[in-house]
């Protein structure tokens, strides 16, 4: 199972989910990455909108080359997925699939951000099947949380093989982070998690 992506602004530590008070929340970082952060997102599925996203980052722990990655939870209808974050000042790697009680426990680069982000970089993944995301272009973005202003749209895009494709659109405002996902992913099947994300409210320290 996949998903996601990522999110935040400067702290003074508010929470809000009034939809005519944007930039409530403020973060020093670039891409936030602490325990007790929150984004709900509202999702849009086969023309049902009626459902929310929630990603909370829960606590922290040691992926087997010895780094800390905090981990994020997501919650998709009744569905809970959990992937792991790395992040400095230069990048940040977002693991799935990461398996504690696995012999030999492995771990698959869901996606890579690099900063600071720039219209025109590109960057490549794992996978020989053309991973590659670009960032597009650096517009405003409105979305129920509010109006962001250098939003970045960024492309994510795996190729066909063996029944499975990503395409994803990503909007992503620097310390807000996530702010809007198109995802369309297939392996063997849709993925859980595709549709429409669109942020709607959110905490950050």
């Amino acid at each position: 199972m996949k998903h996601f992506i990522i999110i935040l602004t400067l702290v003074i530590g508010i929470y809000s989910c009034k939809k005519d008070n944007p930039g409530l929340v403020f973060s020093s970082k670039t891409f936030p990455n602490d325990i007790g952060d929150h984004w709900r997102y509202k999702y849009t599925y086969n023309g049902q909108n009626n459902s929310y996203i929630d990603v909370d980052i829960i606590n922290q722990k040691t992926l087997p080359n010895g780094q800390s990655a905090l981990v994020w939870v997501y919650k998709i209808l009744s569905n809970t997925d959990t992937v792991l974050v790395t992040s400095n000042n230069d990048s940040t790697i977002i693991y799935e699939n990461f398996c504690s009680t696995c012999p030999n426990p492995t771990l698959y680069v869901r996606m890579k951000y690099f900063f600071p982000l720039q219209t025109g970089n590109i960057w490549f993944g794992d996978f020989i099947w053309g991973d590659t995301t670009k960032v597009l272009n650096n517009n405003s973005l409105t979305v129920p949380a509010g109006t962001y202003t250098n939003t970045f749209e960024l492309s994510k895009k795996i190729g066909y093989v063996v029944n499975s494709v990503t395409k994803n659109e990503i909007w992503f405002t620097p310390n807000v982070g996530l702010t809007k996902l198109n995802q369309y992913e297939l392996n063997l099947g849709p993925v859980l998690g595709n549709g429409l994300w669109e942020l709607d409210n959110y905490l950050v320290k």
